[in-house]
């Protein structure tokens, strides 16, 4: 989760900060609704924020719990639409299902949200810079293939990051939001993330609702 999730703040981070894209406002706020408070939420919000913190350590992050309601698009929207008002102008969803609806309160604001899981770039167009992507079928397939050939180890952890495809930050869309200096900042980052220049920490287990 952290690595996609930090190259998420990075992204949020440069955004809020670039006044050249439409309706960004010159406060340094960006925001995150998560789904529950639970260890692999807190572990996107930590990273995020990190990521974030990285290209200026005075940006605010924002942050809203659903308390576990994560099929519902109509609270996450409202979520959203309260940290729009308090300043954010990119929220990232870190929600499942109900996160829907932080897309929809970004086309309605004529603002931004970054998308989870899987590619939503496209669902409100010009309104979705990014999506924070997670190929658990990649996963799946392996161990299987894993079984197949006879490799299969039981018991054996396997972490898939950056490198391995597991996760990403893609920013392909039909209507490309991100400009050109921030889609380029996020290859070379993804590339150093990989190739153990840069270390994205790991979640602590330290409270990130603060």
């Amino acid at each position: 989760e952290e690595e996609g999730a930090y190259l998420a703040g990075v992204a949020a981070g440069m955004l809020t900060l670039d006044e050249s894209v439409a309706n960004i406002n010159a406060d340094k706020i960006i925001g995150v609704v998560g789904g529950d408070v639970d260890p692999v939420i807190n572990a996107f919000i930590y990273a995020y924020e990190n990521g974030a913190h990285s290209v200026d350590p005075e940006i605010e992050v924002q942050k809203v719990s659903l308390g576990g309601a994560w099929d519902d698009a109509a609270r996450a929207k409202q979520a959203t639409l309260q940290l729009y008002d308090q300043g954010a102008d990119v929220v990232f969803q870190v929600a499942a299902g109900a996160g829907l609806g932080v897309l929809q309160a970004a086309a309605e604001r004529e603002l931004y949200a970054i998308g989870v899981d899987t590619n939503q770039n496209d669902i409100e167009p010009g309104h979705v810079p990014a999506s924070d992507i997670k190929d658990v079928g990649k996963a799946i397939q392996d161990v299987y293939a894993a079984i197949a050939d006879g490799s299969y180890t039981a018991g054996e952890v396997l972490v898939y990051g950056l490198e391995s495809g597991g996760v990403d930050l893609v920013t392909e869309a039909q209507t490309p939001v991100l400009p050109e200096a921030i889609e380029a900042r996020i290859d070379e980052l993804r590339q150093q993330i990989v190739d153990g220049e840069v270390t994205v920490e790991l979640y602590d287990g330290r409270d990130v609702w603060q």
